[in-house]
């Protein structure tokens, strides 16, 4: 086998990789392409921030292989939440992606206002008009919570500690 062959062969264990993990997060929707478009931007800009020396994740400001590894992990990690979300859904029968796309809108607005911090560190004027929609859209949560409620999939003291750790989360950022 030549090396087209062996190239052949890792596209296709990759395509393979890929597609069984679409499968496990519910497939591929237009929220998860927003994401993954503002997960690679939120960390494109995080590394142009860095090499102006602007970062506010290292002492110097400038570029860290641990920081941009921490990165690349936590990005990781939300593909593994909206994967837990989507097996949830068909644990509970859920016929449609309410819990796990209301999760990826959560990360979108995350990741959009990473992205609109970055641009400010590199002298990009903010918009607040983005922000104001950025925040809206991360506040989906209480909704959600009340709609797995008013199903029967949550307790009401499950939605209240959900959301006092949301909040506990928030202000820990």
């Amino acid at each position: 086998m030549g090396v087209r062959g062996v190239l052949k062969k890792v596209i296709d264990v990759i395509a393979a990789i890929l597609g069984f993990l679409l499968n496990l997060i519910g497939g591929w929707s237009l929220p998860l392409q927003v994401l993954v478009v503002f997960a690679v931007a939120d960390y494109i800009t995080g590394v142009i921030v860095a090499l102006f020396g602007k970062s506010k994740k290292t002492t110097k400001g400038g570029l860290s292989s641990k920081i941009g590894l921490e990165g690349i992990m936590k990005k990781t990690g939300i593909i593994f939440v909206i994967m837990v979300a989507a097996q949830l859904e068909i644990l509970l029968g859920f016929s449609h992606s309410m819990i796990s796309q209301a999760i990826i809108y959560i990360f979108i607005a995350n990741e959009g206002i990473s992205i609109l911090e970055n641009t400010a560190l590199l002298g990009v004027i903010r918009i607040p008009f983005l922000l104001k929609v950025l925040e809206q859209l991360k506040n989906q949560t209480p909704k959600l919570g009340q709609i797995l409620l008013d199903k029967g999939a949550i307790t009401e003291d499950q939605l209240n500690d959900a959301l006092s750790e949301q909040d506990e989360g928030e202000e820990q950022c």
